[in-house]
């Protein structure tokens, strides 16, 4: 066997070797999300809403009209180019966490395990939750907090705390 032919073997076994380790990062499971749009003004997003909707009616019309809906197509490009400032994600409360909307209906507070705050406009974590005695995890979606108040260090069994668009 010639001198290069080993050297190509050594190399392919190489990057065999290295590529079999490679291990792709996973987002973690339950991190639910969309990407919802951000614009520049409340009439910029008005304005968008209102071509979709002419768009969408345009193709189910019939017979439909091609020169009409291409028009209306570069239209509502245009706006979501001049509109749109950039794009947020929106994440969704995991499955297996009960929603704190849920907590006002159970009488016997120290069963629930994980909670969700989801969506809520608060100025802190609601007393509802300190009174959660085996809580273990509390996950907070899309919900501006300006602080997390010290009295969740009284609860014991809470081990992670999950913060996600806020």
């Amino acid at each position: 066997m010639s001198k290069t032919a080993i050297t190509s073997y050594s190399l392919l076994l190489f990057l065999l070797v290295t590529i079999s380790n490679v291990v792709a990062q996973v987002r973690p499971l339950g991190n639910k999300f969309k990407h919802v749009p951000v614009y520049r003004s409340e009439k910029d997003s008005t304005e968008h809403k209102k071509i979709e909707a002419l768009i969408m009616y345009a193709y189910n019309t019939k017979p439909q009209n091609q020169n009409r809906i291409d028009s209306l197509v570069a239209l509502w490009s245009t706006v979501s180019k001049s509109g749109k400032i950039s794009y947020r994600k929106n994440y969704t409360p995991s499955p297996g966490f009960s929603p704190y909307d849920s907590l006002s209906f159970k009488k016997d507070k120290s069963q629930v395990t994980k909670i969700s705050i989801s969506s809520k406009k608060l100025r802190k974590i609601p007393e509802d939750i300190l009174h959660c005695s085996n809580l273990m995890e509390l996950k907070i979606v899309n919900t501006r907090f300006p602080k997390i108040q010290s009295q969740l260090n009284d609860l014991k069994n809470l081990k992670k705390i999950t913060i996600l668009n806020n």
